[in-house]
């Protein structure tokens, strides 16, 4: 049961977050904004951040902010819409929202239109969940209130370590705020992270918390290769393409400014072989050290992408339905009404497939990826005691292995030699707790995918 008790101003964010997403959008709460802009920055956090994508797959970001002060002292919403407008340029976001319960008069309403902003009431809010049928009936998807104190156990069960901390903060936060290429890399180094923290002697409380976050941090990628396959949708093959590699072989160093350091270099070197007598072959095989080049699964990324690309409208529908599956997941219930989409579900099986064979992230971690939640077959009642952890991590690890655990596997199959064959019940139960594997198509693609 939930432990912790949401304040009026939570309560306000989580709802005008199921709004925005009823509407359409993609929302997350409480993005931090003291790394990307300094530990002294006055504004902590963006109260709502919401990201929808058009039929071309561009992008258009809003940030809210909810006051539910009544007090003389609270702050006004005209105060609220030029303070948003700020802080709208200075993480280039495209509109601002401010959400009150005090009543709006239509001199507010003016001020916003001319900042380029909305304002909402009490009012305004009951008309559009009316309109919607939102009522106390619908769920709140990943923005239900019981989750705040499952998230705030999951942090406390987390923060003792700084590679983890560091995760969530990049997973809940950071990644918000960075361009796709850099949000792709981090996610990616993030979801190995947690993904070899899983089983490490941790507990029950710790699995859940790792498998949570290696979602969000799953989220953050997924939202990140729709931004990309909306670059490929809108410019032709030959000019995105190689747009493509640049920015995937540049990192915190721009990639221009690698090259100039690279033929520095080359030439510093030729010239030094040169004095030392070397031949004209080794002095050309010398060169380009230091050249920037692409990670090793930038193709099957580009592939990736180019398949997104493909499919607008169900590429568009791919993060929101995400998210809600993982909200499943984290309650332990299916939710109403799910965002399902036939074509986006096929495509985010896809990005499970890829995020198997390249990052090498096991199949029991993606759930949400690959199928919607089910009480019989995924989620926490697919999830092992810490009493029988190890034996369904071996019987796991046979499944899906991958270059890191050929050795695991091939104890996990000694163990099982030594102690006789399973039994068709505890074989079919193994097979049932595992998500549903990608098209054979796929793992050609994307290499190892179990």
């Amino acid at each position: 049961m939930p432990t912790y008790k949401p304040t009026k101003g939570e309560l306000l964010e989580l709802r005008l977050a199921r709004l925005l997403f009823a509407e359409g959008a993609f929302v997350r709460r409480s993005v931090d904004l003291r790394a990307e802009f300094g530990t002294d920055f006055t504004v902590t956090d963006l109260d709502v951040l919401s990201v929808r994508f058009n039929a071309d797959l561009s992008m258009h970001r809003s940030i809210g902010e909810c006051k539910s002060g009544v007090a003389r002292s609270a702050a006004k919403a005209s105060d609220r819409l030029l303070w948003g407008r700020g802080l709208r340029e200075l993480i280039r976001a495209d509109s601002h929202i401010v959400v009150t319960t005090r009543k709006i008069d239509a001199e507010v309403r003016l001020l916003a239109e001319r900042l380029g902003g909305e304002v909402l009431d009490e009012r305004d809010l009951q008309r559009r969940e009316r309109l919607l049928k939102l009522d106390s009936t619908v769920d709140y998807g990943s923005h239900d209130p019981a989750l705040l104190s499952t998230v705030r156990d999951y942090y406390a069960t987390l923060r003792r370590d700084d590679g983890l901390k560091r995760a969530w903060r990049f997973a809940l936060s950071d990644g918000w705020l960075m361009e796709p290429v850099a949000a792709i890399k981090r996610s990616l180094g993030a979801s190995q992270l947690l993904s070899r923290h899983h089983g490490q002697d941790t507990t029950d409380a710790e699995l859940r918390a790792i498998e949570w976050l290696l979602w969000q941090s799953g989220l953050v990628f997924s939202v990140a290769l729709v931004q990309l396959a909306g670059e490929a949708y809108r410019r032709p093959p030959e000019l995105f393409e190689p747009w493509f590699m640049e920015r995937m072989a540049g990192g915190r160093v721009p990639t221009e400014e690698m090259e100039r350091i690279s033929r520095d270099v080359d030439e510093y070197i030729v010239a030094l072989l040169a004095k030392l007598g070397a031949s004209p072959a080794q002095q050309v095989g010398a060169l380009g050290a230091l050249a920037p080049e692409p990670p090793h699964y930038a193709e099957p990324l580009l592939e990736v992408v180019r398949r997104l690309a493909g499919e607008p409208a169900a590429t568009a529908a791919l993060p929101r339905m995400l998210d809600w599956r993982i909200a499943e997941y984290a309650l332990g219930r299916q939710l109403d009404p799910a965002p399902d989409h036939e074509d986006a579900s096929r495509l985010l099986r896809m990005v499970a497939a890829f995020l198997r064979g390249q990052a090498r992230i096991p199949a029991h971690l993606l759930g949400p990826f690959v199928a919607p939640f089910d009480d019989g077959h995924n989620g926490p009642a697919a999830r092992p005691d810490s009493a029988n952890m190890k034996a369904n991590q071996a019987a796991r690890l046979d499944v899906v292995p991958t270059a890191d655990t050929n050795r695991e596997t091939a104890k996990a199959k000694d163990k099982r030699a030594d102690g006789g064959p399973r039994s068709s019940a505890t074989a079919s139960s193994e097979a049932s707790a595992l998500p549903a594997a990608p098209s054979l198509a796929d793992r050609r693609l994307f290499g190892n995918t179990g």
